[in-house]
């Protein structure tokens, strides 16, 4: 439920959003230990299975989290839409976590997105691009080329690298927020977050089947996990949905981009990891890109 106040609503999707941050500061580092060592199917079941045990419990806690709940059709397939959309573009993300060295630069080329929603704007909706947006494209794009290039760049192979998995995985996150933003109203961030989890849960419990992966990796890993997945699953997801809810998208693009900062910082404090300096000056031009377009789309 949102405030009547203006002004009130907004702190309020401040507040959700910069949690948001904080809480996918943590799912970074701790997807990064943990797909060090276990496949993600493995990590995905004791993952995704404490999200939805945390995700329950919330909802027993929260006020009216299944009053919007409907079961027919429209709802059910657009609640179906929205979980494969997530999960797809959530399962290239761990990948790509997985294949690169430091966890911050996923971050960066996230910063990615806001560019997709523009041009799709453009493209489908005849929405005016301004000369400040386009320089922000322009500025976004140098600063992924910068963070993912190599000299043996070779588009076949980019693809399926971190930053081609993650240029994907934005694109796909981008259409399903654009879906969810005109009918979010209708369903509550709980539901929508469960909702996430049991897709991706599905997934793990499926590939783990497939491919006869042990669950067998010690009570003290799946403590740990569990406690992490308080963060991604529950914490981040449940914020993000709120900030959505109570905020523009160019207000809520532009306080995600400290995520970054916050991943490097802890990357170095925990992992002993920091990028090149041509990857923080492409990471910087990311964020500014973001900045640059976002508030463009404020006037």
């Amino acid at each position: 439920m949102t405030s009547n106040n203006p002004g009130h609503t907004r702190r309020q999707g401040i507040v959700y959003a910069m949690t948001d941050v904080l809480a996918m500061t943590g799912v970074y580092i701790f997807s990064k230990v943990f797909l060090q060592d276990f496949p993600f199917p493995v990590f995905g079941v004791y993952w995704f299975s404490a999200g939805l045990v945390w995700n329950l419990l919330l909802s027993l806690f929260v006020k009216d989290t299944y009053v919007k709940f409907e079961i027919k059709g429209s709802y059910i397939l657009f609640l179906a839409l929205i979980g494969l959309l997530d999960m797809t573009a959530t399962i290239m993300w761990f990948e790509a976590v997985d294949k690169t060295d430091n966890p911050s630069l996923v971050s960066f080329m996230t910063n990615i997105s806001p560019v997709y929603a523009v041009i799709l704007g453009y493209m489908f909706l005849k929405e005016k691009l301004s000369w400040s947006e386009g320089a922000g494209i322009l500025i976004t794009l140098s600063g992924a080329v910068l963070i993912g290039y190599r000299s043996d760049f070779e588009l076949s192979t980019f693809l399926f690298s971190g930053a081609g998995l993650i240029l994907i995985s934005s694109f796909i996150s981008q259409g399903q927020k654009a879906l969810l933003k005109r009918r979010i109203q209708q369903y509550h961030p709980i539901v929508l977050s469960m909702n996430r989890v049991v897709f991706l849960l599905l997934f793990s419990v499926l590939f783990t089947i497939l491919y006869g992966y042990s669950l067998d990796i010690g009570i003290e890993n799946i403590a740990l996990i569990a406690l992490g997945a308080m963060m991604g699953p529950v914490i981040s997801a449940y914020a993000g949905y709120n900030a959505l809810a109570r905020l523009k998208v160019s207000t809520y693009s532009i306080l995600s981009t400290s995520r970054s900062f916050f991943v490097m910082l802890v990357s170095y404090l925990i992992l002993d990891n920091f990028p090149d300096e041509i990857q923080i000056a492409g990471g910087l031009l990311t964020v500014a890109g973001v900045v640059l377009i976002s508030l463009a789309r404020v006037r």
